[in-house]
């Protein structure tokens, strides 16, 4: 079901985008590992499943998942943080979207995206 937005009755049929991502190389992840979203979207639609870190990768199969926690910084920001420090020189790669569940705006609008990106 889709929801309306202010008081005007229109609705938020427009699927959520990333506007931006990191690290893009290898900057510290000490940080963690971020993604955010051109406008709010709905927690509890993230999780391990569509917002994961891995060593290894087949096709757009993420393999060798390395443990970790999502928060939410904002509505729009979110941050996944390995559970113990990252290895230096290894290649890791980042998969939102891929996931069996989908990521939804809070107008239950999906993520149609598929977005990867590797650093080292």
């Amino acid at each position: 079901e889709k929801t309306t937005s202010g008081g005007g009755g229109i609705e938020d049929e427009t699927a959520p985008l990333i506007s931006l991502y990191g690290p893009q190389n290898s900057a510290s992840v000490d940080t963690g590992i971020t993604i955010e979203f051109n406008e709010d979207i709905d927690f509890s639609t993230i999780n391990g499943d569509n917002f994961k870190l891995c060593t290894t990768t087949s096709g757009t199969d993420c393999q060798s998942l390395v443990p970790s926690t999502i928060s939410q910084v904002s509505n729009r920001r979110f941050v996944l943080t390995p559970s113990s420090s990252l290895v230096d020189d290894q290649q890791y790669f980042v998969q939102v979207g891929l996931g069996a569940t989908s990521i939804k705006d809070t107008a239950n609008n999906d993520y149609v995206e598929n977005l990867s990106w590797s650093f080292i």
